[in-house]
Order: C-alpha cells, then structure tokens, then sequence
C-alpha cells in the first residue's frame, strides 16, 4: 500500500504547530493569573506527568505504532489490551496511595502542604496515558488525520481547562481544580472515540472477553515497548530533574525559570515530531519488507536535513530570546534570556535527536535509543551534582541541559551513520553547516548593533528571519539537495 509521507508530514506539521500556538496560549494565560511559585508548581507537575508516562504505559503507545503498522487486523486487541493493562496499573497506585504520598509529594514539591495536588496529578497522569496510547494507535494504522484531530482537541481541552485559574481562589486550589477538569474532559473525549467505533464495542465488554484478549495477546509486544521504558525515563528526567533540583536545593522561583526554558525547548522540538510520528511506523513497515535500499536512500536524506532547517531554527532562538521572554512572559523574567541563549547552541541537536528516535525504533528491535538517553541523562545528573555544590542555581541548571541535549543529538547522529553506513561528512551537509554559520553570525552582529523598542525589534527581526529563510531555501533548490527534490516529487516512501 502507497503512503503519501509528504501529505501526512505536512498536516502533522500543521498539527503542530496548532499546539503550539495553544500551548503558548495556554502558559501565558497561567503565568499571568499566578505568581511564580505557583507557576513553577504547575511545570513540576506537567514535568512528572512525562517522566511517569513510559512508566504507567510500559511504553505501550511505541509497541502499538510499530506492531500495528505489521497487523492491522490486530489493531483493536492491542488498543484494547493496553488500555486495560494501564487502567490496571492506576488502580494499584491509588490503592498503595497511603504508602508513598508523602515522600512523592516531598520529592515532587519539597513541602507537604502540596499534597492536595497529588490525586488530581495521577488521575491527569491517566488520562493522559490513554489518550496517547489511542494517537498511538492511530499512528499504526497509518490514520494519521484521527491522530493529528485527538491531539488538537487535547490541547483545546487544556486551554478549557484553564478557566479553573480565573475563579477567585487560592493559587494552589486552582491548579488542582485545572488537573480535575482536564482529566475528566479527556476521559470523556476519549470513551466517546472509543463508542463511536462500533467494532470495538465498548458497550459489551465483560471480564471474559477482557481475559480472553489479554491471553492471546503478543507478548512481543509488550517486550519491545518495556524494554524502551528506560528511554522514556531518561528523557523525561533530563527535562524533570533540573526542575526538582530547583525546587529542593534553590527556590521555587528558579524552577519557574529553569521551567520556561524547558517548556520553550519542549515546545520546539514539537517542529520535528512530525517527522518522528510518521518515520517510525513508515521505517518499521519497510524493515519487514527488507527494503535495505529505501531505507539506506531516505536515512541520508534525513541525515542532510537535520544539519538544515534544526540547525537554522537553533540560531532563530539565539536571535528572537529577548522578544520571546518579554512578549511571552513579561520583563519580570528577564533574567531567563541569556541562559535561554546558552541552551539554544543545543537546540538543533534536540532537534535531530527526536528526528532519528523514531527511526532508530522502527529499524531496529535493539533499543538505541536506552543508550543515547542514558548517556545524556548522566551527564546532566554529574553537572546538576556540582552545580549544588558550588551554589551555581539557574546558571548551573541551564548548563547541564544543554550538554545533555547536546549529546543526545551527536550520539543518534552517529548510531545512525554508523548502522546505515550513511556519509556524516558530504557537500551538502558542509554546505549547510557554512550557510547556517554565516546567518547566526549575521544574526549575531545584527543583534548587538540595532537595538530599538520591543514591538520595532519584533518587526525588524521578523523580516531580517523571513529574508533568511527565504535565501535558505532559494539556495537548498538551486543546490538540488536530496530532502527538497523529494518533497518536490511529492514521493512516498
């Protein structure tokens, strides 16, 4: 069967970038209703949901992508069971609640007065869970309209939410009655996808069928995703533990900030994920097929890429830091832009970091990618270690994630050179490595010599980047690179 990648990478881009715009939304509206405790409060909790995802799902979601894309025909049994396999696992927390509350919520929020958000941070945990194993599911059989649509109305059900923080209580309140609105919308969003599709027939379930489906189900599976559940972790506390350190060892103030920087990192890796979403399913299906040649042929192109448009996006943020922080949050958190510049030299590694993921796991049943986020995660745990010690704060935070994510990128850049035997260094990627050289130290003079008002720099930057990215692209075609003539050709893989 013919995929058009083209098609669906552009709507899943499209998708995207409607997330973005809401998630903005969404942290402007919170950070202007609560002080910066409370702000730094509402990251730690968004932070943990992603470091105990993999955990609660044994990765399930990544089993579903890649096996369905080899079954369809199984595609409900495996939705099925892995949406009963979770619920079981929620069940358990809740019912050993009383034995860990206290020493999450110290660990979490580094005070027991926190405690009232942990119930409603485990059941926004759950649904969160299953309503990214059903865009998983969704990824497998190639329905990658549903998948983009379930997000956007993830996202919408967030910014829904929100309305908790405009009712005139306290801080903390608020933000529990946020997690408890979102969780049950989702919930409610979810069984309504699952009802409206007769095959699964919701409405007849019993504790036979629910025995029978999990007896027969592939335990290959269920391997595959457990053994890439260190990934997830190592991921999620690359991006969580500057956050915890921050609000154990400095001040809840510091987490907001190291916070903002993370959530900016977060948000723009959101421009390759569409790339990741439709490689790995899409790499998965030609490995079974044994299609070495397609596989070797678009694993270079995506290797050119990446020192492309990830590269020009990293030197973007350097430039536009200033504007993003007052425009966004507001020149009490000033203080954020020249770390945010500091984490920005890393950014295109992030970038090529979550492009390759998917590839690496769709290839391969080997879980690179436990490697490559260890490597990463231990790094930054060595740098956080003497940044505690020397007293180092947002400095020493803002550090270690940049050397984290930095090597996450080199490390995937070169498991996938190597594996695929692809050329690391050819005209192309000199090229764009020169051509992006000499924007970010164009942008950099341009940076210290015109300084105006904020709305006139916005104006000024905005056009000096479009003319960049008009040339980028005008110079990509007159050199023919491989990525642009595919999209040209409008090729599916």
């Amino acid at each position: 069967m013919k995929y058009n990648v083209v098609k669906d990478v552009f709507y899943t881009a499209v998708t995207q970038f409607i997330i973005t715009v809401l998630g903005i939304l969404l942290l402007k509206l919170i950070a202007h209703q609560v002080d910066e405790e409370n702000l730094g409060v509402y990251l730690i909790i968004r932070r943990f949901i992603g470091l105990a995802f993999p955990i609660l799902t044994l990765n399930l979601g990544i089993s579903l992508s890649r096996y369905i894309s080899f079954n369809y025909k199984a595609a409900e049994q495996y939705l099925f069971v892995s949406v009963s396999i979770i619920t079981g696992f929620i069940i358990v927390l809740f019912i050993l609640y009383p034995v860990y509350k206290n020493i999450l919520t110290r660990l979490l929020f580094g005070d027991q007065a926190y405690q009232l958000l942990l119930t409603p941070t485990l059941l926004f945990l759950y649904s969160n869970s299953i309503l990214l194993v059903l865009c998983d599911y969704f990824r497998g059989k190639y329905l990658f309209i549903h998948m983009n649509v379930t997000n956007i109305a993830f996202s919408v059900i967030g910014l829904l939410s929100a309305i908790a923080f405009y009712i005139p209580i306290e801080g903390l309140v608020a933000i529990r009655y946020y997690y408890f609105a979102n969780t049950a919308m989702v919930l409610l969003f979810c069984y309504l996808i699952l009802k409206s599709d007769r095959k699964k027939k919701m409405s007849s379930l019993s504790f036979e069928k629910i025995s029978k489906a999990i007896k027969s189900f592939d335990k290959t599976i269920i391997k595959y995703g457990f053994y890439r559940v260190p990934n997830g972790f190592f991921i999620m506390g690359i991006f969580t533990v500057p956050l915890l350190v921050a609000s154990n060892y400095f001040s809840l103030k510091i987490t907001a900030y190291i916070g903002i920087i993370i959530t900016i990192l977060r948000m723009i890796q959101l421009s390759v994920v569409p790339l990741n979403t439709i490689f790995l399913p899409l790499f998965a299906r030609k490995k079974s097929e044994n299609d070495e040649v397609v596989i070797h042929k678009n694993s270079q192109m995506v290797l050119e890429f990446i020192f492309t448009l990830p590269f020009f996006i990293s030197i973007v943020l350097y430039y536009i830091a200033p504007e993003l922080i007052q425009l966004w949050f507001g020149e009490k958190y000033n203080i954020i832009i020249v770390p945010l510049r500091l984490t920005s030299f890393s950014v295109g590694f992030l970038l090529a970091y979550v492009t390759i993921r998917g590839i690496l796991d769709g290839l391969y049943q080997k879980p690179y990618n436990n490697y490559i986020a260890f490597f990463g995660f231990f790094m930054e745990l060595v740098i956080i270690f003497i940044a505690v010690k020397y007293n180092l704060s947002l400095w020493g935070l803002s550090i270690a994630l940049t050397v984290s994510v930095f090597l996450l990128g080199c490390i995937s850049i070169i498991i996938l050179t190597k594996k695929e035997n692809l050329q690391l260094i050819n005209k192309n990627i000199l090229l764009s490595l020169g051509v992006n050289g000499a924007l970010g130290l164009l942008f950099y003079f341009f940076d210290r010599i015109f300084s105006f008002q904020i709305w006139n720099d916005v104006i000024i930057k905005s056009i000096v980047i479009i003319i960049s990215i008009s040339i980028l692209f005008i110079f990509y075609i007159k050199m023919k690179f491989n990525w642009l003539e595919e999209i040209k050709r409008r090729l599916a893989f």
